[in-house]
């Protein structure tokens, strides 16, 4: 996909929030972005990544043209299934690197890195 709006962009992001499944990878599911009437294809799932260890949660998604885009679930809002993974476990720790100039990087970054 070479030409994507701004609104393409905000609905891709909505679909990073969609719960999918290792079925849905074995179905090689369509992944759709955009208003009922009128969705893009985005391609097909390839892969889903969901590590309850560090809260990493990705979609690998394969265009027709063998391109890959990765779509990473941000952080949880407080209160809902995995919060405390992404926010005392990740979030919390990035911060305190970027605010202090700390190296490292925390356990989600790590799992995402060796996935690709």
């Amino acid at each position: 996909m070479n030409n994507i709006s701004e609104k393409d962009r905000v609905d891709i992001a909505r679909i990073e929030y969609d719960n999918y499944t290792k079925i849905d990878v074995q179905h090689h599911k369509p992944i759709r972005f955009g208003e009922n009437g009128h969705k893009k294809l985005l391609g097909t799932l390839d892969k889903v990544v969901d590590d309850k260890s560090t809260g990493l949660r990705m979609y690998v998604v394969k265009t027709d043209d063998k391109h890959y885009s990765v779509l990473f679930r941000g952080s949880e809002s407080p209160g809902k299934d995995g919060w405390q993974k992404d926010w005392l476990d990740n979030d919390v720790p990035m911060v305190d690197k970027i605010l202090t100039g700390g190296k490292g990087v925390t356990s989600q970054l790590s799992a995402a890195a060796v996935q690709l």
